[in-house]
């Protein structure tokens, strides 16, 4: 073979291989594109969680999720900066098979309306779609985008029955819970209910103690205890409070015990978030048969404790995101004068203590001080729920001991057009506080001020602060640098010609209170003027709040004799909480209250004292707040809320309809292990869209996505197959030739 042939055969090959290498270039480009296609709307898929009931614990990964009455399924969505979003795009989502969706029970949908769309699931489904309105293609709102939504529901077992229909020994007791509320009505009751001795084993020394989370109060005429066949339960004695119920069972149990009772919802609720109510019980015995109405055999080495799960109750659902940033001004005032404080010390951070972070990941917003206005502003802050934490009360002022009183929680939300604003406040430190007193001694015949005057001066308890204080030619006194406290004057020598008055002259010095003025009588001593003073005495009664013991001032009063007459009317109390009667005959008398002070229950009850003569007889007064006084509910009909659920049948607690209860409780979870609530701060509401923001469509002209260069690859493929064309034409001319 000649040299020439040689070349022309290696550039034949040469440029065969060249053509089979651009076609294959140019799959591999068109591989490439789809991929990168598929991987720009990978976000459109979200991220899955599942929490238990008390929204710490994480049980993605369990599959059978039977045991859980109260859970919440979330769903995220992280919107990369460069995602086109259109008024009106959906994303889908699946609610998981292990769990089921608090749905109405008059059949209507899940919709939750937020800022920037509209989430629907409708009902009896697990198919979910969230609809966007035009909120994230303004410029304002076209990055740091996320969706959050929760919804509350409790666990199934999505393989159908129960794994292990015949488990054995059943647990000692189990507990569950529900609200009186749908999705169309906000709850103010929950029921809780109890079943113990399911084995109907016999059991003594049986105590139960239960405790409610906060966010409630026990009715306690709503409580029930009863056996399998309804009849109340006989030698319980109980031990209540507004938050704990203690169950002394005094007599051998032989049945199934089955506990109900109501708690009245205190925390504010609204639509749209998602609320948890908890309650821990445990219970104790110290002997248990071996049979079924055998003698029950005395545990060794004492009680045996019993434990079950928390109950918890989920209420609502909520959303969120962010795509927003806003600001928010704290003012720190005087508790009493509303004057701005300087120098109070602040953290800035999210609702669940977590810190505020910048690009480099170190916190912000840490040790911010009140300015001379009293003011911390902060500004460009993510739509999120956030508080403030005060480290350092001003100088001068009390720093709460209390964790929770030094917190103050709010929300940046993502159509928030002005700062949020509001005033905490700080109470001075008593020590710091100083104030004067003056007294006015008068004569009761003419008027006038009485000169010579005696008095001493005490604290409210007898304690001695002064003594030997006279009245001057004004008839005053005039007292300086006294602490903050409770104090009074006591007369020990009258103005000639007078007589002493008995009463003790009470006052206060406080943060709103360091001038003070009080006023004292004295009676002319004259066998015309007064009656027989050895027959007439002194009544003086003192009306105080009946929790903090303060002076109550404008409750009024009738004096009432002992044949029922009234002697006295429109008695009124002064501003130290006193009405004093002086020249009472002796004998027995009533005081019987009218009018309540501002604020305050009346009290019905008379109040009986006698009048012994020549003293001074003390009587007091309490009034209730009316904050603090409960209405009872009648047990017979306690609000009949129409969407309670029937209560479980305590014979099968295994099986109830509505709520269930799990036949087989986690035992193992003690109290502490994380599946305790904390409802002390709520979720708050989503607010609307913006109607005030205005859309520009030149703003939302949607941009495509780069395009790999069609031209390019479809020359690269024409070329490459003229190439195999020219050899293989070249071969067939060469065999041709030969």
């Amino acid at each position: 073979m000649n040299q020439t042939k040689k070349n022309r055969i290696t550039g034949l090959f040469m440029l065969f291989i060249f053509g089979i290498s651009l076609i294959g270039n140019f799959a591999n480009v068109n591989n490439t594109h789809a991929d990168a296609v598929s991987d720009g709307d990978g976000w459109k898929t979200p991220t899955i969680s599942i929490k238990d009931g008390s929204g710490k614990e994480d049980i993605t990964n369990i599959p059978n999720l039977a045991g859980y009455t109260s859970l919440s399924a979330n769903f995220d969505w992280d919107i990369p900066d460069d995602a086109t979003i259109t008024d009106g795009e959906t994303l889908n989502f699946k609610v998981p098979d292990n769990v089921q969706l608090n749905f109405d029970k008059n059949g209507s949908d899940q919709v939750m309306n937020l800022a920037f769309g509209t989430a629907v699931i409708p009902y009896g489904t697990r198919e979910g779609t969230f609809t966007f309105s035009d909120y994230f293609t303004l410029p304002a709102h076209n990055t740091n985008r996320t969706i959050h939504l929760e919804f509350a529901g409790k666990g199934l077992n999505p393989s159908g029955g129960d794994p292990d229909p015949d488990p054995g020994d059943k647990a000692f007791m189990v507990k569950t819970g529900w609200s009186n509320g749908d999705d169309k009505t906000i709850p103010t009751k929950l029921t809780w209910q109890t079943v113990l001795n399911q084995n109907v084993k016999t059991v003594s020394g049986l105590v139960v103690d239960d405790t409610m989370g906060e966010g409630q109060k026990f009715d306690p005429s709503s409580l029930t205890i009863k056996d399998s066949k309804g009849n109340d339960i006989q030698g319980v004695s109980i031990d209540q409070t507004d938050d704990s119920l203690t169950l002394n069972f005094t007599k051998p149990i032989t049945d199934k015990i089955d506990i109900i009772y109501n708690t009245d919802i205190t925390s504010t609720v609204h639509f749209n978030d998602i609320y948890r109510w908890s309650n821990y019980i445990e219970s104790s015995y110290t002997g248990i048969s071996e049979e079924t109405g055998g003698e029950p055999v005395t545990v060794p080495d004492g009680p045996i404790k019993n434990y079950t799960p928390t109950a918890i109750v989920n209420w609502g659902n909520s959303g969120g995101g962010s795509g927003y940033n806003g600001s928010v001004v704290l003012k720190k005032v005087d508790s009493a004068t509303n004057k701005p404080l300087q120098g109070a010390v602040f953290d800035l951070v999210k609702s669940d203590g977590s810190t505020v972070n910048d690009a480099d990941g170190n916190p912000k917003y840490q040790d911010l001080i009140t300015n001379s206005d009293g003011q911390i502003d902060v500004s460009n802050l993510r739509a999120d729920n956030y508080k403030f934490i005060e480290v350092k009360a001003p100088t001068n002022y009390l720093l709460s001991s209390d964790e929770a009183d030094k917190e103050y929680a709010f929300q940046i939300t993502t159509d928030q057009q002005l700062p949020v604003e509001f005033d905490v406040s700080n109470q001075r430190d008593p020590s710091t506080i100083k104030g004067n007193v003056t007294l006015n001694k008068k004569a009761s015949d003419t008027g006038k001020a009485l000169a010579g005057a005696v008095f001493d001066l005490q604290k409210s308890d007898g304690t001695e602060v002064d003594k030997g204080l006279t009245t001057n030619d004004d008839g005053q006194i005039n007292y300086n640098g006294l602490p903050a406290g409770d104090y009074q004057f006591v007369e020990t020598t009258a103005p000639a010609g007078y007589d002493i008055n008995k009463a003790k002259l009470g006052f206060t010095i406080s943060e709103n209170n360091t001038d003070e003025k009080v006023s004292m009588v004295d009676n002319k001593t004259t066998n015309t003027s007064v009656p027989d003073k050895t027959d007439t005495g002194t009544a003086v009664l003192t009306k105080t709040d009946a929790k903090t013991k303060a002076s109550l001032q404008g409750a009024t009063f009738n004096l009432v004799d002992a044949n029922g007459d009234v002697k006295k009317s429109g008695l009124t109390t002064d501003s130290n909480g006193k009405i004093t009667v002086d020249n009472l005959k002796t004998g027995k008398y009533q005081f019987v209250e009218t009018t309540a002070p501002k604020n305050y229950v009346l009290n019905k009850d008379p109040i009986d004292f006698s009048v012994k003569a020549n003293d001074v007889t003390d009587v007091s007064a309490v009034n209730n707040k009316e904050d603090d006084v409960t209405v009872p509910v009648d047990p017979s009909d306690p609000d009949n809320p129409t969407n309670t659920p029937d209560p479980v049948d305590p014979v099968d607690p295994e099986t109830p309809t509505n709520p269930e209860i799990p036949s087989t409780p986690d035992l193992t979870t003690k109290p502490g292990t994380g599946n305790t609530l904390n409802p002390s701060t709520p979720i708050l509401t989503q607010p609307a869209t913006n109607s005030n923001v205005k859309n520009n469509s030149d703003d939302i002209n949607q941009a495509k996505l780069p395009q790999t260069s069609s031209i390019r690859t479809t020359f690269a493929t024409v070329t490459g197959f003229l190439l195999l064309l020219l050899v293989a034409l070249e071969i067939f001319t060469d065999y041709r030739r030969s």
